[in-house]
């Protein structure tokens, strides 16, 4: 036996030996036989019985040097067994037939229960010879702790605020007990973390044969390194990062450009300002609602306030968030008489003009215009010609152009009550205060017109009128140009010499609408509308815009575009059009609504809502009017007839709510609430959180002008295409070609060159850039509203590294104290209450992340549980009809954490796009529709695997293979036809179009048109729950080995099994370089990497090979 014992440990020995050479390096990766499918890629596994749960070894990859996958038969290192090194270097060989004599070291059964060979585990037998003389034998095998679930008890927490918001943020558990064999296990059962390992779960479960039934599935202990597995090293801590003040934050820093551009992708500022615009939540104020709500909002609740004054706009650096959000303009266009002021029974003609402004409010907290503040919106020209006929004589044709000087506004609008010397005196605004996810309407509400036919020596348009805006439709007077008089001799729009005279009561009007023949663009003062915020501070706009700006086109010559009323129509005669107004056209320059599509008077195609644009983006262009452009826009203008009929005129609610995202009425399944976008009330937790941050790459500031150029949010000033929801997402981009993820967006149509725009895949970028080098320690300050006890960083960071019962655990409990000295690293971390400039690059030397789990996993019952980390979870819940504090609601089911702050009744079903609680409510998972995921995401993992890296999991693959190449694997499997829970949604989903079948990846631009619902999960929604327990690597083995010894005649005389859990730590095999530094070329820590430890040992009975 001494003999067979001394045999086993040498097994042992050369096992974590083998370890330490493969999987001891940062810039290592593993995943399992079972993940392997064959030289092509399939979801079937082709690896034999018995080998099926062998550990190979990978290189990582790192995609910012060479996107492309390069395939896991190059990076494959060897299988982690025993055996002959001519076949363990062989990737197929897991796809043999196992030996006749390979050691079973894991049967897969227990006694009195069927075999179960997919699980069984043998390894080669390997001959120990002396003197030419075999003498026994060893065999070893290495077994994968981090592709497991980990089982520990939920933590007994109270059902604080803060506690709540932590668990959808940092899933503190995995629900082991959705496994049939566990589901005896009471999750709350403190006890359950002093399991020393799987082979207790019988005696736990009381239930024969746990133990052996989830053994590859589900483990006791695991822990994992906080590594860069494509650039090795430790990560950095985007929680130290990110906590510091204003005068600290990052400036840009870009985390990507795209190939030669120097445009900047999504910053790390950008990142700054979601991770810190908690702290600029009012919660000492009220603001008054817009009639007929009234009322105010609730005392104590949180208000998302704009800065008050230019001053504070200018250097208000939270303004991204601040800014109101115009999803739609609109331009209503009439015919008027009046009573000749001179001549009884003679009338003037007038052109009304009537403005309406939707505002949203994205977020699922209120946002209001202080009462101080004003916000203005001016229309400068639409391209359309107005041509009007009356009687048998009189012929004008007028543009809406203002000719006052170049990019004068034709007519303007101002929100918010603060009053304006620009406007009538009896012009009072209405209040702005938005609720969650609110859509209102405003306009013009006087009733008497705002004159635009002034006499003085500028003409027209000599002085400004600025209209109020109130809530709803107010049928006021609007803005009115009188066609009849002379005015002298001007030329061009409305202030030229109108000269069209007067007309009989009986003399009919008529009138066309057609596209302009004049030019447009920013140089031809062709622009269509103009945001200024506190009257000065230009935000920008939307032009028409030729590449060219010293050319410019004709909408005229476009006329599949700009359609209109082509065919004269008459209208009524001028006696019963006396001071009623005969409403022509709607103009609308809008966001798209996804029952947006291409028609007469519609300039674009419909579009996923929420995945194509930036709410906050409010400078955007038309270059070049190509098909591509229109289709891929997130906007479009647009012509509606209306022909004296209100029928199509802007819809609107009693409470003056209007709709978008389904679309512009109820029965497009338009929304009067849409929210897409949280706000935290605390530093985020999660990576997968800052999907809803207001990321773009926006790096041109308010300040960099003074206020005066409108440069902010524009468009041009950053890696196309405009973007939402980024991080943590995967949705291809149809403007980027498959395999590629930059590339250039030159829209053609045969105009001036000059459009070309260096383009970026934002979402493979930015996660490439993040998920594998950063990560959030939740070392941050806890002085919310909500906390209590308040915590500086440094007093969470000291509550951490403490001794006994002074220690407690981080916001995210996963994450485990390894080191000594607290003292000495609370001194190296912070200077006072802030954080050292490199402490964000140490911090993951002194923790372990608990049940770290590795992506390669092919374990449907450990997916499972991971994904129902949310399990039974309390959610904070808000009234959106009037943004009270949240309330706590237990969830039955699996809550999506799709917003963090709920706001609405939670469902199940995904099915009903059009129900108003599917685009504000929560949705839930039932346990069955989270296995049959689980499923398909293990399908996805043998499609696609090897994952290289955490962010070649999270990315969709760059590749000629559409299926890939669409999006992540994750994603694939939420958005599966069959399983995932998204597949009730493609029964109303966005087909590509004739515009699209251009692009460079035409395939990408199809999708489901709830995308910006709650009822559509997206991947981000989940990792935003379990992403942080996220790698592409593991770092707990357990390591079964066998000994024999034979005796003189050959026969076997005593054999023996032994198993230690060996564990990988922050420590370099070399202590004497810091576990946070980069090991030099050619060095002992760059071979051998990090340092394993044992933990555990024990030796086996061939009865334990069950468990």
């Amino acid at each position: 036996m001494q003999t067979a014992q001394a045999n086993a440990r040498m097994a042992l020995v050369m096992a974590i030996g083998q370890l330490q050479v493969d999987l001891g390096p940062d810039k290592r990766v593993n995943a399992s036989g079972g993940q392997y499918s064959g030289p092509s890629p399939s979801v079937v596994s082709a690896a034999v019985d018995g080998r099926k749960h062998w550990i190979g070894a990978y290189n990582a990859h790192d995609f910012r040097q060479n996107h492309l996958h390069p395939g896991g038969e190059k990076q494959f290192r060897r299988w982690l067994v025993s055996g002959n090194e001519n076949s363990v270097t062989v990737r197929d060989s897991v796809a043999s037939t196992k030996g006749a004599n390979d050691v079973l070291l894991f049967q897969g059964s227990a006694a009195g229960f069927p075999v179960l060979a997919e699980k069984s585990v043998y390894a080669p037998k390997v001959t120990v010879k002396m003197s030419d003389r075999t003498v026994g034998a060893y065999a070893w095998w290495i077994g994968d702790e981090n592709s497991k679930a980990l089982i520990k008890p939920n933590p007994k927490l109270p059902e604080s605020l803060a506690n709540v918001w932590g668990r959808a943020q940092a899933g503190k558990r995995t629900a082991f007990e959705t496994s049939v064999a566990l589901a005896a296990l009471d999750p709350s059962n403190q006890k359950l973390a002093l399991l020393a390992s799987p082979a207790t779960l019988d005696l736990a479960s009381e239930r024969s044969g746990t133990a052996s039934e989830t053994f590859h599935d589900f483990t006791t202990q695991s822990f994992g390194v906080l590594c860069d597995v494509q650039q090795g090293g430790l990560k950095n801590d985007l929680s130290l990062k990110l906590d510091v003040p204003e005068s600290a934050r990052p400036q840009n820093e870009p985390l990507y450009t795209a190939g030669t551009s120097t445009k900047p992708g999504i910053t790390m500022e950008e990142l700054w300002l979601f991770h810190n615009v908690w702290t600029q939540l009012d919660y000492d104020k009220t603001y008054t609602r817009p009639p007929p709500i009234g009322g105010k909002t609730v005392s104590g609740a949180p208000v998302l306030v704009c800065p008050v004054g230019a001053a504070e706009t200018i250097n208000d650096v939270f303004l991204p968030y601040k800014a109101l959000t115009y999803p739609r303009k609109q331009l209503m266009v009439s015919l008027k008489t009046q009573p000749n002021a001179l001549t009884t029974g003679k009338f003037d003609v007038l052109l009304i003009s009537d403005m309406f402004l939707t505002v949203w409010n994205p977020y699922d907290i209120p946002i209001a215009l202080d009462p101080n503040s004003i916000t203005t919106s001016s229309f400068s020209s639409i391209p359309y010609s107005f041509e009007i006929w009356g009687g048998n004589s009189r012929y004008k044709s007028v543009d809406l152009v203002s000719l006052k000087g170049q990019h004068q506004p034709l007519m303007d609008y101002e929100l918010g009550t603060k009053n304006n010397a620009s406007r009538p005196s009896d012009d009072q605004g209405d209040p702005v205060t938005l609720m969650p996810g609110e859509v209102m309407l405003y306009s013009e509400g006087r009733d008497v017109a705002l004159l635009k036919n002034g006499q003085g020596a500028g003409g027209i348009d000599n002085t400004r009128t600025v209209a109020a805006g109130k809530a709803g439709w107010n049928f006021g007077a609007g803005y009115q140009w009188n066609l009849s008089p002379s005015y002298g001799n001007k030329s061009g729009g409305v202030n030229s010499n109108m000269g069209f005279g007067t007309l009989n009561a009986a003399d009919m009007l008529a009138y066309k609408v057609t596209p302009s023949n004049r030019l447009v663009g920013w140089s031809q003062n062709r622009y269509l509308d103009w945001q200024d915020y506190q009257d000065t501070v230009r935000l920008g706009g939307h032009w028409l815009q030729p590449p060219s700006v010293a050319s410019g086109y004709k909408p005229k010559d476009f006329p599949e575009i700009f359609s209109g009323i082509l065919t004269k129509k008459n209208a009524l005669n001028a006696g019963q059009l006396a001071n009623q107004k005969f409403p022509l056209v709607l103009f609308s320059y809008q966001l798209k609504t996804e029952a947006s599509a291409s028609a007469p008077g519609r300039s674009g195609h419909g579009n996923r809502f929420s995945m194509s644009h930036n709410p906050k983006v409010v400078r955007a262009d038309f270059k070049k009017l190509s098909p591509q452009e229109l289709a891929y826009s997130p906007y479009e203008f647009k012509l509606t007839e209306l022909s004296g009929s209100y029928a199509n005129a802007p819809q609107v609610t009693l409470e003056n709510r209007t709709y978008i995202g389904g679309g512009e009425n109820p029965a497009q399944g338009g929304q009067s609430f849409v929210i897409t976008h949280s706000i935290p009330r605390e530093p985020p937790l999660s990576l997968g959180a800052f999907q809803h941050a207001i990321a773009n790459g926006f790096s041109e500031k308010i300040t960099d002008s003074n206020g005066t150029a409108g440069k902010a949010f524009d468009t041009s000033k950053h890696l196309a295409p405009e973007v939402n929801q980024a991080i943590g997402n995967s949705y291809a981009s149809p403007l980027i070609g498959k395999r590629e993820i930059s590339g250039s967006i030159d829209f053609g149509n045969g105009l001036p060159s000059g459009g070309s725009q260096p383009a970026a895949d934002h979402s493979w970028q930015v996660n490439t850039a993040l998920w594998d080098s950063w990560f959030l320690s939740s070392i941050v300050q806890q002085t919310a509203s909500h906390h209590s006890p308040k915590r500086t960083a440094k007093q969470v960071l000291t509550d951490f590294v403490a001794n006994g019962t002074d220690h407690k655990p981080l916001p995210n409990p996963s994450h485990r104290f390894w080191g000594s000295n607290p003292e000495k690293i609370v001194a190296d971390f912070f200077t006072g209450n802030t954080a050292k400039a490199d402490a964000f690059r140490k911090a993951a030397s002194i923790m372990m992340l608990e049940g770290s789990f590795n992506v390669n996993s092919t374990s449907v019952e450990a997916w499972t549980a991971l994904l129902s980390s949310n399990r039974l979870a309390t959610v904070p819940v808000i009234d959106i009809t009037n943004g009270s504090m949240p309330t706590l609601r237990h969830s039955s089911k699996t809550p999506i954490s799709g917003l963090l702050t709920t706001t609405g009744d939670e469902f199940q079903d995904g099915t009903q796009s059009q129900n108003s609680k599917h685009w504000v409510g929560q949705r839930a998972l039932s346990d069955t529709e989270i296995r049959k995921t689980a499923e398909a995401l293990v399908e996805q993992v043998r499609l696609r695997g090897p994952f290289l890296s955490l962010s070649d999991f999270i990315n969709r693959r760059p590749s000629d293979t559409t299926e890939i190449a669409t999006s992540g694997a994750l994603q694939a499997a939420l958005d599966d036809p069959q399983r995932g829970p998204n597949r009730d949604l493609d029964k109303d989903s966005i087909r590509a179009s004739p515009a699209n079948s251009v692009f460079p990846f035409p395939e990408a631009s199809k999708g489901f048109k709830s995308t910006a619902s709650q009822s559509h999960v997206t991947q981000a929604d989940l990792l935003t729950t379990f992403g942080s327990s996220l790698s592409a690597r593991s770092d707990t083995f357990r390591v079964r080995a066998y000994g024999e010894a034979l005796d003189s005649s050959g026969n076997v005389a005593a054999k023996t099994w032994c198993e230690a859990i060996v564990q990988r730590t922050p420590n370099y095999v070399d202590p004497s370089l810091s576990a946070d530094k980069l090991p030099g070329a050619g060095s002992v820590n760059e071979r051998f990497g990090r340092r394993f430890e044992i933990t555990s040992f024990r030796w086996l009975s061939h009865s334990e090979m069950t468990a």
